[in-house]
């Protein structure tokens, strides 16, 4: 193969590197999304290594009314002489969700809503950003983060991971002008 051919296989592999950033940035933003939501809901959210636990401070039991989500929620809130007292994990426990470490899925709504919202390119470097689809999640969200802190960050090997994973989409693409 001659030096001009090279030359043209090579730009013609930039262009495509090109054409598949965004692509893989979002694919990036999105597999990040998912291992967050995955760890948080399976083992808790963290913040800073940290896992956030519920509240031992117990309170009536009547005070959860209205946020059963099942018969054994009901029965956990239902009126009794004398009043009981329990928790939320309690509360979370009687109806078969972990009572543990926060993983702040009750109803499972601002999870489900969290999304990548939006893509920037400046210059080589691409970026996403992540949010609640709808008013009442971003609410939620954000209550959230200002109650714990960014539980949304990736950890080290999350990070690491998604790197490999985008290291791999570009070596596929360099290997077709090779």
């Amino acid at each position: 193969m001659s030096t001009s051919e090279y030359q043209t296989k090579i730009a013609s592999m930039i262009r495509a590197l090109e054409a598949e950033a965004p692509t893989i940035a979002l694919r990036m933003g999105q597999t990040g999304l998912t291992l967050v939501k995955e760890r948080s809901i399976r083992d808790g959210i963290s913040v800073d290594g940290s896992f956030a636990a519920y509240s031992d401070t117990e309170v009536y039991r009547s005070s959860f009314r209205g946020k059963e989500l099942n018969a054994g929620g009901r029965a956990y809130t239902a009126p009794s002489k004398p009043a009981k007292k329990g928790t939320w994990g309690g509360l979370r426990q009687a109806q078969g969700r972990s009572g543990g470490n926060v993983n702040l899925f009750y109803s499972g709504r601002m999870w489900s809503s969290l999304q990548v919202i939006s893509q920037e390119r400046n210059g080589y470097r691409y970026s996403v950003l992540t949010g609640a689809s709808d008013r009442d999640a971003q609410a939620v969200l954000l209550g959230n983060l200002k109650r714990y802190g960014n539980f949304l960050k990736l950890t080290a090997p999350e990070v690491e991971q998604i790197q490999a994973d985008a290291a791999g989409d570009v070596t596929d693409l360099v290997n077709q002008y090779l």
